[in-house]
């Protein structure tokens, strides 16, 4: 037992144990030596792992968190907006209507064409546009990995809201620096420069066109 914890000891502060895979050559403290390194490893893999899957886990719960703080702030905004129309209806006046905290991109040429996006971005959390396909592209944005002219990070989607309300959202197309361009009716946009997106916009990004449609 003491041997054991001797080597065990040995094996947490350095390998004594030769270079390569095991052989006859090898004596059995080194071949411990080499089997509890091996095992040491395996533990450390694994509890990377299952570290990384709590930060994935955690990280989806305070996004659903986030998202249902936002329909929470829009449904007391939605009751206020309806309160004012009634108020309004009743004087003769018509009411406002409200725009919605959503936007769907429909893919008209290049790779991904005849696809389309729903898309919901938050205000300090845009959608990003790009060739990646990495989780924040796939879960609430817009992954053209066949489309080889778009840059992996492209251009992202903002919100601004007005008083608060995603009821008054109003969403902007910002090219991010990428290396081929964004074009808007045949003109190239400037990097980090908003463009405010209207209905039926298309923009050409890489070899692909995006048309957005506001929900």
């Amino acid at each position: 037992m003491d041997d054991t914890a001797s080597v065990m000891s040995a094996v947490s502060t350095g390998n004594k144990f030769p270079q390569g895979e095991p052989h006859d050559e090898w004596t059995i403290e080194e071949l411990l030596h080499w089997s509890l390194h091996q095992y040491q490893l395996k533990t450390h893999a694994q509890a990377d792992h299952y570290i990384e899957q709590l930060r994935d886990h955690c990280s989806r719960e305070c996004q659903d968190i986030t998202t249902l703080h936002q329909m929470a702030v829009e449904m007391a905004s939605r009751t206020n907006n309806e309160n004012a129309a009634s108020s309004l209806t009743t004087t003769g006046k018509s009411p406002r209507k409200s725009k919605s905290d959503h936007i769907e991109i429909r893919i008209t040429s290049g790779p991904h064409s005849d696809s389309k996006v729903l898309l919901r971005p938050k205000p300090n959390a845009p959608c990003f546009i790009g060739r990646s396909k990495g989780k924040k592209f796939i879960n609430n944005g817009i992954s053209l990995s066949k489309d080889q002219e778009v840059s992996t990070t492209h251009a992202k989607i903002v919100v601004e809201m007005s008083a608060g309300s995603l009821s008054d959202a109003a969403f902007y197309f910002v090219d991010v620096g990428s290396t081929n361009g964004s074009t808007l009716k045949g003109e190239m946009l400037e990097p980090e420069v908003k463009v405010k997106i209207v209905e039926g916009m298309e923009i050409k990004v890489g070899g692909s066109t995006l048309k957005f449609i506001l929900g």
